[in-house]
């Protein structure tokens, strides 16, 4: 941490004692935190197309081929988090856009190193509710198993992001981590498909997943879809995504409609560039029409 401290001290210019005090404020404001209750439940994404992620206590992975939204999908569920859970996100990758990264919870630290960081410390002790690892694949493979045992046995959520391979034997794609790391996933989230969708001149990316595992529930195989968009994933144009392709939404000579509960059409405006009324209006049908198809 000493070390940490006086490189960050070289590169901003700022004093060490001053850096000290803020981390020291910030390890023990997050020590706190170990009086609190430990959260048992699984994570719940309260956001538009993940309503049938769910996050069980233990190792959730997410994985797909390159570029088919991962990092978007795992910022996706952080940004969702709620001010009671303190995360980070080690993107080992440093892939992450500037976009992606502005939506994320401002309790959650980001970073591309484990150990001059101060995360493996933060781990260790204990510190944190959630840890992305995005993604486990760019770990040296025998390395794979012990980084996970060692922050699953601290952290009560892990989420981590892989990329596939082709296993010969199976002749289909798998996820690309070892076997005995893989023998530790409680959840498997695999996003199967990226489709370009063209709206109002904009390019934005409808990707598809599916549960294909999660130990503490039968997920009977559930899959939905979201929408990224700059990069990110993007809350008001999945609802808008889906309440279209459910027939709330439809278009007259290019001029877009929703439906609303009582039988009446209210118009929409544009869509890429909203009015706040039209973004508000978008959100809770969606919120209205999610908990009648639950």
């Amino acid at each position: 941490m000493q070390q940490f401290i006086a490189n960050a001290s070289e590169k901003y210019h700022y004093p060490m004692e001053e850096i000290e005090t803020i981390i020291t404020a910030f390890q023990e404001f997050m020590r706190s935190r170990i009086e609190q209750p430990e959260q048992e439940e699984p994570l719940c994404p309260d956001m538009p197309g993940l309503e049938h992620v769910t996050i069980p206590r233990g190792i959730t992975l997410v994985y797909g081929h390159p570029d088919v939204g991962k990092t978007a999908f795992v910022c996706g569920i952080l940004a969702s988090i709620g001010p009671s859970y303190t995360a980070a996100y080690l993107d080992t990758e440093a892939k992450a856009s500037k976009v992606t990264l502005s939506n994320l919870n401002a309790r959650t630290l980001y970073t591309k190193d484990y150990v001059d960081s101060g995360l493996k410390d933060m781990v260790t002790r204990g510190l944190l509710d959630v840890v992305v690892v995005d993604s486990i694949t760019a770990l040296y493979a025998s390395s794979q198993h012990a980084f996970l045992r060692t922050i699953s046995k601290n952290v009560p959520y892990v989420i981590c992001a892989a990329q596939t391979r082709t296993d010969i034997s199976k002749k289909k794609q798998v996820p690309a981590i070892v076997e005995d790391a893989y023998s530790m996933i409680h959840a498997i989230i695999r996003l199967t498909e990226k489709e370009r969708v063209n709206l109002e001149g904009e390019t934005l990316y409808r990707v598809y997943y599916s549960v294909e595992k999660n130990i503490h529930h039968d997920s009977g195989a559930a899959k939905g879809a979201f929408v990224i968009y700059k990069g990110a994933y993007d809350a008001y144009l999945t609802a808008y995504d889906i309440l279209k392709n459910n027939g709330i939404v439809r278009s007259i000579g290019g001029v877009k409609y929703l439906t609303a509960e009582d039988g009446s059409e209210q118009c929409l405006g544009k869509i890429m560039k909203p009015q706040q009324e039209t973004r508000n209006l978008i959100l809770t049908t969606y919120a209205r029409w999610a908990r009648r198809c639950q």
